[in-house]
């Protein structure tokens, strides 16, 4: 902003406009006005700070204001309440008729909003965290003892999926079942591209195939309590079918019937050039020092596998280390479980695929 208001842009990063926000949202630029309007939820706040001048206004409301939308009339903005959806003239401060109330207020309220290249409005709700004089009130008292509303955003380079959501207080539709985990697998596609042009059962089974079944062996250098699961991850443990053995005895126990392979840098034959089959198990340690030998050495030698690397690669990123092994089986099984057409599929059925491979 710094440089915007000099009129040349800078890498300097300035604080325009100390506003002491609690949750502030829904950044919009207002080309018209050289303006930038956003939202602070819990103090029920409208901003408005001026490029040309550095001046800035505020306006409170009755309720939570969650998201802001241009309109097509400069001198009016759509305006997302907890409540509902109105028309609002920042000028006058004309607050107009709520264009949709919601009737699931105050248990429930709107959240995120945003305007497609149609006109049309789309708005998510959730299970009312704001109190009247905009505390945060601790919800999900009913829920079953579920995990919280919660995401995480995933980063590895292996699979398109940018974020997992759970959506315990997403609506009272969600919220009236509260023996159900519902989760939400978020993609970032751009118009046009693979992700935008696939149709919605073909999407559903793509995002299937990239959940896995995991095993872990402790110790495992992290917690699974619910407060760790909802800062840190494991993608969450309900979603990812985690189960956690204090011995690699106890894990092999586990998987009765399994060849348990060991996949180690500059140990045993190339990924490829062996045979697989349904059931078959793979290790795989940390990057930084590999699997123990003791582990090593409790497999025969044809149960050693590597991935060829270039000379001076000391060791390839764990999830791409799992993807290409675990491709690798999938293909010699003739990709069992891929649908052509779009037709539905049985998410269990597919987990026990992937899995299995």
């Amino acid at each position: 902003m710094s440089g915007a208001m000099s009129g040349a842009m800078t890498g300097e990063v300035v604080c325009v406009a100390p506003m002491g926000d609690v949750c502030g949202e829904g950044a919009v630029w207002h080309a018209a006005e050289n303006a930038v309007y956003w939202v602070d939820i819990n103090r029920f706040l409208i901003h408005r700070f001026q490029v040309a001048d550095a001046a800035v206004r505020s306006w409170i409301f009755d309720v939570p204001v969650t998201a802001l939308s241009l309109t097509d009339r400069d001198d009016v903005l759509l305006v997302v309440l907890g409540s509902g959806v109105i028309l609002w003239e920042p000028a006058t401060d004309k607050r107009h008729d709520p264009l949709f109330k919601y009737d699931a207020w105050p248990a429930v309220r709107l959240n995120d909003a945003r305007s497609d290249p149609r006109g049309s409005l789309w708005v998510g709700s959730m299970r009312n965290n704001i109190a009247a004089d905009g505390s945060a009130i601790e919800f999900g008292e009913t829920d079953g003892g579920l995990l919280k509303d919660t995401w995480i955003y995933v980063q590895e380079p292996d699979v398109l999926l940018g974020r997992l959501q759970i959506f315990n207080n997403w609506s009272p539709y969600l919220v009236g079942q509260p023996d159900t985990l519902w989760i939400g697998m978020e993609y970032f596609a751009n118009e046009g591209d693979e992700l935008w042009s696939k149709g919605d059962a073909e999407m559903a089974a793509f995002a299937l195939d990239e959940l896995c079944q995991l095993h872990l062996i402790e110790p495992l250098g992290f917690e699974l309590d619910e407060a760790s699961v909802r800062r840190a991850g494991l993608d969450y443990g309900e979603l990812a079918i985690v189960h956690c053995y204090p011995t690699l005895s106890d894990c092999l126990a586990g998987l009765p019937g399994a060849r348990v392979f060991a996949v180690e840098t500059g140990s045993g034959a190339c990924y490829s050039g062996l045979q697989y089959r349904a059931g078959d198990a793979f290790v795989f340690g940390p990057e930084t020092r590999g699997l123990p030998a003791q582990l090593l050495q409790r497999l025969p030698d044809t149960q050693r596998i590597r991935i060829p690397m270039r000379d001076g690669n000391r060791s390839l990123n764990l999830g791409n280390a799992v993807a290409v092994v675990a491709y690798e089986a999938w293909r010699q099984s003739g990709f069992a479980g891929v649908i052509e057409s779009e037709t539905a599929r049985d998410p269990a059925a597919l987990l026990d695929i992937v899995s299995r491979m």
